[in-house]
């Protein structure tokens, strides 16, 4: 029998339904749904596929009915045992993935919770990589985890430029430095202080777990992405030098976990290309729409932002070149993993088609020069 298109609509309002019930504690039919957290994950199985680089992100989006970083973040803390690991409730696991998710601006183009999302599960692919060789904690993994998912928390959608020029109270508050990033990096703390996520931390664990969670978030600033190159650099000399990782060493933790976050949160150009444009598309409507309100102030704009000076090929040239590949190429030359090599070659690749179609006619043709493929890392 064939379907009309009122019944196709009608069996998706359908599914819809089901899934919006599986995300809320509402949905149970039983007290015991309030309790029992695998009741409210038997219906997000197909999260499983999240551990693959080449995972859809917005299909999460669209399977969690508007859910991406409640029903990934309840899959992350149950499937690595986060919850027991840490005596973590279920409805404050619930909540607080609500108020993270709900602190995220909808109408963002593109600094919104499914980038927050995105990030996170390339996080989770990149620490995949630092569990199998059992080189980070569960504290670490939870660290690295969480700040991914506040990592945006409560974006305006505008860079600190635009605070800055519209005397916004952000850019005062903070002093002018790492505006945005001190900004969500505080948001995510109070959503932590406000849950209890994590009260069965000893005082001194929840004071060493915030200056973590700000070291990690503070390091997106993609202003500062020099001094952690050169940082990773450095790190990546001594390594060299001694044949060998001290992966016992507190900071050089912190420095690794730093360049996951910051990998995740560039790593759009080293997905697939349907993927990847989608991203370059919406990066794009958002820096366009900053300087459009630019203009209609009378203020400054910057090329970047200025729908009449540039393209999107331009800018994701740009991005791809000075940007992703020196932080991609630097993970690579440190983890030697297959999805690193993947994700180099994969970026290189997408360059590639943006240069194919004459957007980097003016430029210098980029040559790799980052990394020289050292014996496999030990560990």
């Amino acid at each position: 029998m064939e379907l009309t298109i009122a019944d196709v609509q009608k069996k998706k309002d359908s599914n819809r339904t089901k899934i919006s019930q599986s995300f809320s504690f509402h949905g149970s039919s039983s007290n015991r749904g309030l309790t029992d957290c695998s009741y409210t994950l038997c219906s997000i199985n197909y999260l499983k596929a999240c551990k693959h680089w080449n995972f859809n992100i917005f299909s999460i989006e669209r399977l969690t009915d508007g859910h991406p970083i409640l029903g990934l973040g309840l899959y992350i803390f149950e499937r690595y045992k986060l919850i027991e690991k840490f005596k973590i409730d279920t409805l404050v696991l619930f909540n607080t993935f609500r108020i993270l998710e709900n602190s995220y601006h909808q109408d963002n183009v593109f600094h919104n919770a499914i980038h927050a999302a995105d990030v996170v599960q390339a996080s989770l692919c990149l620490l995949r990589d630092l569990r199998n060789r059992k080189v980070i904690s569960n504290f670490d993994f939870a660290c690295s985890t969480l700040a991914a998912f506040g990592h945006d928390l409560d974006h305006p959608g505008v860079n600190q430029s635009y605070l800055e020029k519209t005397d916004d109270f952000l850019a005062e508050f903070y002093q002018h430095s790492s505006v945005l990033e001190n900004h969500h990096f505080r948001s995510t703390v109070s959503v932590l202080q406000k849950t209890k996520l994590l009260n069965s931390l000893s005082s001194e664990k929840w004071q060493e777990f915030v200056r973590r969670l700000k070291l990690l978030i503070l390091s997106t600033d993609i202003t500062r992405q020099q001094h952690y190159v050169e940082h990773f650099k450095t790190f990546l000399n001594t390594i060299e030098n001694s044949g060998r990782w001290n992966d016992t060493v507190k900071q050089e933790i912190v420095l690794v976990q730093q360049m996951v976050l910051k990998c995740a949160d560039v790593s759009n150009p080293c997905r697939n290309w349907e993927s990847y444009v989608t991203w370059a598309n919406l990066i794009t409507e958002e820096f366009f729409k900053q300087g459009d309100q630019e203009k209609e102030r009378g203020l400054h704009v910057f090329p970047t932002m200025d729908r009449l000076l540039t393209t999107k090929q331009k800018i994701q040239t740009n991005f791809i070149q000075f940007i992703v590949l020196p932080l991609i190429e630097l993970w690579d030359s440190f983890i030697q993993s297959k999805l690193s090599g993947y994700m180099v070659k994969k970026c290189y690749r997408n360059l590639h088609v943006w240069q194919s179609r004459g957007s980097s006619r003016n430029s210098t043709p980029v040559k790799k020069t980052t990394a020289t493929r050292r014996t496999k890392l030990e560990v």
